[in-house]
C-alpha cells in the first residue's frame, strides 16, 4: 500500500509540475502580449495625434509630409507587433483547450480598428498633401506666365520710350 501511495503521490506531483510549467509559459506569453500592446497603443496614439495635427495645419506642408514618411517608416515594425499579439493570442487559446479569451479578442479588435483609423488618417493627409502639391505647381506655372508677360510688356515699353524728349511720335 505504501508503494501505491508513493506512486499516486508521484503522479500527482508530476501532474502538478506539468501544470505549473504550463502556467509559467502562459504567464510569459501574457507578459509579451502586454509589452507589445503597450508599445503598439503608444505608437498608434502618437501617430494618430501627429497625423491629425498635420492634416489640420497644412501651412507647413513639409511637416505634414515628414509625419507621413515617419508613419510609413514605422508602420511595418508596429504592424509586426500587432501580428505577434494575434499569434500569441492563438497560442493562449490553444493552451486553454480552444476556449477564446474575451480580453484578448477585445484587444485584437481594438488594434485592428486603431490601425484602420490611423491608415485612414494617413490616406487623408496624403490626399491633402497631393492636392497642395498640385496647387503649388499650378501657382508656380501661373507666376512664370505672369513673369514672362511682365517681361514682354517691359521690353515693349522700353522700345516705345523716347529718351530725346521730343513729342514727334
Amino acid at each position: 500500500e505504501l508503494t501505491r501511495a508513493h506512486s499516486d503521490w508521484q503522479q500527482a506531483y508530476d501532474a502538478l509540475a506539468k501544470k505549473v510549467q504550463a502556467l509559467e509559459a502562459q504567464l510569459i506569453i501574457w507578459k509579451q502580449i502586454d509589452d507589445s500592446k503597450n508599445e503598439v497603443l503608444r505608437w498608434l496614439g502618437e501617430t494618430s495625434d501627429a497625423l491629425s495635427r498635420a492634416s489640420h495645419d497644412m501651412s507647413y506642408v513639409e511637416v505634414g509630409q515628414s509625419k507621413l514618411n515617419r508613419y510609413k517608416d514605422e508602420l511595418p515594425s508596429n504592424y509586426n507587433l500587432k501580428t505577434s499579439i494575434v499569434s500569441k493570442t492563438a497560442q493562449l487559446v490553444k493552451v486553454n483547450d480552444g476556449k477564446s479569451i474575451p480580453t484578448l479578442d477585445s484587444l485584437n479588435k481594438l488594434l485592428e480598428d486603431e490601425f484602420a483609423h490611423v491608415k485612414s488618417m494617413a490616406d487623408k493627409l496624403e490626399d491633402i498633401a497631393s492636392t497642395v502639391d498640385e496647387q503649388e505647381k499650378t501657382v508656380r506655372e501661373e507666376i512664370k506666365v505672369a513673369g514672362d508677360t511682365i517681361s514682354r510688356i517691359r521690353e515693349a515699353v522700353i522700345k516705345c520710350d523716347d529718351l530725346t524728349g521730343e513729342n514727334s511720335k
